[in-house]
């Protein structure tokens, strides 16, 4: 798979996402695009609190708590719910 190829993909996920859970991106990667593109497309993104996400925070994702995290994932939807 190509870079553009691995864009237009991420791309395709976002949009058919309910949200998006992204663990780190750095200030210069391209997850930190698709992580533009997602809540351009008004899908939400969570990441962890950690120094290290600084840039993801600012980008407008939400903050994911572990009890959060546990909810979700043990949710009857199958986390599929924001």
């Amino acid at each position: 798979m190509t870079s553009d190829q691995a864009i237009i993909r991420n791309d395709l996920v976002a949009a058919l996402s309910s949200a998006l859970i992204t663990p780190h991106a750095s200030g210069q990667g391209r997850t930190l695009t698709t992580v533009h593109r997602a809540l351009g497309f008004g899908c939400p993104v969570f990441t962890f609190a950690d120094e290290a996400n600084a840039d993801l925070i600012a980008a407008g994702a939400g903050v994911l708590r572990n009890a959060q995290m546990t909810d979700w994932i043990n949710s009857p939807s199958g986390g599929s719910e924001s």
